[in-house]
């Protein structure tokens, strides 16, 4: 009996090649992946500050404060390369609803030198552009708008940042701003001195002033005043303190994001019986209603004012004790 010898026909032959390429491909495009990801790479973090104009709104507690505020009509466009390596071929560009106009823009490179890589800028009634060949590790932009009228939604402008390395756009920061929003009538050298007889330690502060006060000096005086009254346990504070370190999304002040601090003491506060569910549902309403600074929706500096009005009212602190709080806040030139 004689065997006959089977070979594979063109068709199986043919498959046979595409299974093999494919899996060389993959194994080529795994590679170079790798390869890519693991070289530093540019960050580029943009972000968008604008004043949206005086608010009718008044703070109306216990606290003394006279409210003044920017009645120019302003957004400022900042981009920085955070990362440890250059990017090329920067296209920034941003757009105003047709009834705004730009009144005048103030251009900051940092450092001055950057200057030089600009390709293109052009400027028209509401749009601005422009592109730079290169942008350093370490160095930024910012472009100030000066406006015809405030912006008072995030759908009122849209802008873009685009680079040869990826599309930054979706990681902008955007805040709502208002200058000088607080000037405290009482004396801050009382709460100055307070500290020093006590030896308290000065709190960290972040460099960034809202309205003219710091929000982390100010979230770091209320954590450590319900420490000191007894609200929160040393565990509790040690849980808040973990919590708050390890979150890094959203705006960050000093490396704090400090609504993710808010909600995390609020809760703290309701479950060990401090301020109530409705206290706290008034506080939030308030923040979120107040105008000026406008964080995550929410103004922050009233925040954490209302949460000193719900402690006042409980009888958990005195007017001076809150009143220092805000006080330590104020920045050097308020």
């Amino acid at each position: 009996m004689s065997t006959k010898e089977v070979r594979p026909s063109w068709s199986g032959r043919y498959l046979l090649l595409v299974v093999i390429v494919s899996i060389i491909t993959g194994l080529v495009g795994y590679a170079l992946r790798y390869i890519f990801e693991s070289q530093p790479l540019p960050n580029i973090v943009p972000l968008v500050i604008y004043n949206s104009g005086p608010s009718e709104r008044k703070y109306s507690g216990p606290f003394t404060l006279n409210l003044e505020q920017d009645t120019l009509a302003w957004l400022s466009l900042l981009v920085t390369n955070e990362g440890s390596t250059e990017d090329h071929e920067l296209e920034i560009e941003i757009s105003f609803s047709p009834e705004n106009i730009i009144l005048n823009v103030q251009k900051k490179y940092i450092p001055e030198l950057l200057r030089r890589y600009v390709v293109e800028s052009r400027s028209e009634m509401a749009q601005f552009y422009e592109r730079l060949a290169y942008l350093p590790s370490q160095s930024g932009l910012e472009y100030r708008f000066d406006l015809k009228q405030f912006i008072k939604t995030t759908d009122q402008f849209k802008h873009s940042v685009l680079s040869r390395a990826r599309n930054w756009t979706k990681s902008s920061q955007i805040r709502t701003i208002y200058s000088r929003l607080f000037v405290l009538s009482l004396d801050i050298s009382r709460c100055v001195q307070e500290r020093k007889e006590t030896q308290q330690p000065e709190v960290p502060r972040s460099g960034i002033l809202i309205g003219g006060y710091d929000p982390l000096v100010m979230s770091n005086e209320v954590f450590q005043l319900v420490q000191k009254k007894g609200m929160i346990s040393s565990s509790d504070a040690v849980e808040i303190k973990a919590i708050v370190e390890s979150y890094k999304e959203g705006v960050l002040f000093g490396g704090i994001n400090i609504l993710k601090f808010n909600e995390v003491l609020i809760n703290k506060l309701v479950l060990n019986r401090v301020v109530s569910v409705e206290q706290v549902a008034s506080i939030v309403q308030k923040a979120k209603s107040a105008g000026g600074v406008m964080i995550g929706e929410y103004n922050v500096i009233i925040l954490e004012v209302e949460l000193l009005n719900a402690l006042f009212q409980n009888g958990r602190i005195t007017l001076q004790e809150g009143q220092c709080v805000i006080d330590k806040a104020r920045g050097a030139n308020n």
